[in-house]
């Protein structure tokens, strides 16, 4: 099946934060092999045009060469719909978010060992 309506318009609207991460966080995020915590959060910024904006953002969590370091992959503006999005609505832009960053995201190959994503 397709996206839903909304999550298209959401997703045209999306902007890639990864180009403004250092290329040594994008490294350590890519080659890290320990938990990685995705987030995708509300949040007010300050726009020099807007005032205050809404927006919504997807960051990647992990433990590099520093504890606790954060990617900021996505975000898009909120949208006022996104209050009455059901679950199957938001798993949709989770999902193609993620896929999204997902050449800056590890790849995890089954070893067989039982390590690795699930």
């Amino acid at each position: 099946s397709a996206p839903p309506r909304d999550v298209l318009r959401c997703l045209s609207k999306m902007e890639r934060l990864v180009s403004q991460a250092t290329s040594e966080d994008l490294r350590a995020l890519r080659s890290s092999r320990g938990l990685i915590t995705i987030t995708l959060s509300k949040f007010v910024e300050q726009d020099r045009v807007r005032q205050d904006s809404v927006s919504m953002g997807l960051s990647a969590e992990f433990s590099g060469q520093e504890s606790g370091q954060q990617v900021n992959l996505v975000k898009t503006p909120w949208l006022r719909d996104m209050e009455a999005w059901d679950a199957m609505t938001w798993a949709w832009l989770f999902a193609l978010a993620v896929h999204g960053a997902s050449d800056v995201l590890p790849v995890f190959s089954d070893t067989g060992s039982g390590e690795g994503a699930s």
